[in-house]
């Protein structure tokens, strides 16, 4: 663990955790966190973090002087063999 202001999160557009890293962060940040990435989801769907963009989070309501204040979430282009 370091001492940082924020974590950048890899994540779908939709923001939904799907393993790896994503789902990690959402079981270290608590329900909390979570509770903002749903809220968002549920307003924009499939379309919560389009692709080239990001959403900042407050990472914990009550974060220890170890935990980051801040998760960033960014959706990255998506590569397979047949682009």
């Amino acid at each position: 663990r370091e001492h940082c202001d924020a974590i950048v999160n890899p994540t779908s557009s939709s923001m939904c955790p799907d393993g790896g890293l994503d789902s990690h962060l959402h079981n270290a940040m608590g329900q909390f966190y979570t509770d903002q990435v749903v809220a968002i989801h549920k307003d924009k769907n499939h379309d919560a973090c389009p692709v080239g963009q990001s959403r900042i989070f407050i990472s914990k309501f009550d974060p220890d002087k170890a935990d980051p204040r801040y998760v960033i979430n960014t959706a990255g282009p998506t590569y397979n063999e047949e682009e």
